[in-house]
């Protein structure tokens, strides 16, 4: 089912100054972006003057699991936060089993 977005205000992740236009998705994936008023055929169409429609993303930080430790630096001492960090409730220290 393809569904457009349109009149949103999109930033498109280029750096570039946000501009209004038309997302046309279809299923869970972004078909294409457009500037201005292009009108596209879609099964549904959405009003999105009051959106803002952004880029996804990278996945750069969410995929790191601390602690991490970067070796070859001076060393000054054991660092205890590693051994005993500190946890909201709930939350525990174990190593979490591969695929988690």
């Amino acid at each position: 089912m393809k569904i457009a977005i349109t009149n949103a205000t999109i930033f498109n992740g280029t750096g570039g100054k946000p501009f209004v236009g038309t997302v046309l998705v279809d299923g869970n994936r972004i078909v294409s972006v457009s500037k201005g008023k292009n009108r596209v055929t879609a099964d549904d169409y959405i009003d999105g003057s009051d959106a803002m429609v952004f880029a996804a993303p990278e996945p750069r930080a969410n995929v790191l699991r601390g602690p991490v430790s970067i070796e070859g630096g001076e060393v000054s001492g054991s660092e205890l936060f590693f051994q005993k960090p500190i946890m909201l409730p709930g939350e525990s220290n174990l190593k979490l089993a591969d695929g988690t």
